[in-house]
């Protein structure tokens, strides 16, 4: 008697037509979707079961002021017919996996401790000995020096040669179906280029 309910403001649309709830096998009594349905534009919605649905137990929900607004409507039904055409998102995973496998060898080339981890469309570039990530706190803890202080010059290296990489905790990369194998070939460059750096500036 506990509602199951997945966030998927990020998940949503970025793994696949049917989030993370469709790659995990799971699904949730209630969900939630954000812009990433209108390709950026204010939108949102919340799906679920029939029973919870209902509008006799949602009469009480306000439903915010863009409500039935047509440009974002028309945008999240342009977006998602262009999603389901399955093309796009093997385009989009061997995109961010050509990305991903070449991050980790600049890693291993210049004898760092860091880890790529992460479905594709978004994944993360932490600087740790540990091999793996499991739980939130294990973020948390990661040491000032050297793991911190390194990406702090890794960020700010991959600046300097064009790319940018949002610096906050948990790294995340996000990669959308305009990337291309261009894109890959710049940023691994710039990451090759970035690792020797920190090696370098924190050894």
């Amino acid at each position: 008697n506990v509602l199951l309910i997945f966030d998927e403001v990020i998940t949503g649309f970025r793994l696949g037509i049917g989030g993370a709830q469709d790659i995990l096998g799971v699904t949730p009594d209630l969900a939630a979707f954000s812009k990433a349905m209108g390709n950026g534009l204010p939108i949102g919605a919340y799906v679920g079961k029939d029973n919870i649905m209902d509008p006799k137990t949602l009469s009480f929900v306000s439903h915010g002021t863009f409500n039935a607004n047509p440009v974002c409507t028309a945008a999240a039904l342009a977006t998602i017919t262009e999603l389901e055409n399955d093309k796009n998102y093997s385009k989009l995973y061997k995109v961010s996996g050509d990305l991903m496998n070449g991050m980790r060898d600049a890693i291993s080339s210049n004898g760092l401790d860091a880890i790529i981890q992460g479905p594709g469309p978004g994944f993360s570039i932490l600087f740790t000995d540990l091999e793996k990530i499991t739980e939130y706190n294990q973020v948390r803890g990661i040491q000032m020096h050297p793991h911190i202080k390194r990406s702090v010059v890794f960020f700010t290296e991959m600046i300097k040669r064009g790319i940018f990489i949002a610096p906050y905790e948990g790294i995340r990369i996000y990669l959308s179906m305009s990337h291309n194998e261009d894109d890959v070939t710049k940023t691994l460059e710039a990451t090759e280029e970035a690792m020797k750096e920190v090696m370098k500036q924190v050894p």
